[in-house]
């Protein structure tokens, strides 16, 4: 039996060209991460305020969502951009 095509003989993936949409939101994702970092930087600002707590516990709430939203996505942009990068 031989390779995969998609794999050298010694096991190792092969590296090659990315396709044409692949190679764009490789070159979208500084961009698209460093939006997310400001966000999480900005919600994190905001957590620091102690007048967040005392007079808006709902905003609170909310705004935990939309840090653990903005902390997901991150992760998972950075996971993409590693795997676009070991590929091209």
């Amino acid at each position: 039996l031989s390779p995969p095509p998609a794999a050298r003989a010694d096991g190792r993936p092969r590296r090659g060209r990315l396709s044409f949409n692949d190679e764009r939101e490789l070159a979208a994702l500084p961009a698209r991460i460093e939006e997310l970092e400001a966000g999480i930087a900005r919600i994190r600002a905001r957590f620091a305020d102690p007048a967040l707590y005392r007079d808006a516990g709902e905003e609170a709430r909310a705004l935990r969502a939309e840090l653990e939203r903005l902390e997901a996505d991150a992760a998972a942009a950075y996971l993409r951009w590693e795997d676009l990068e070991a590929r091209a």
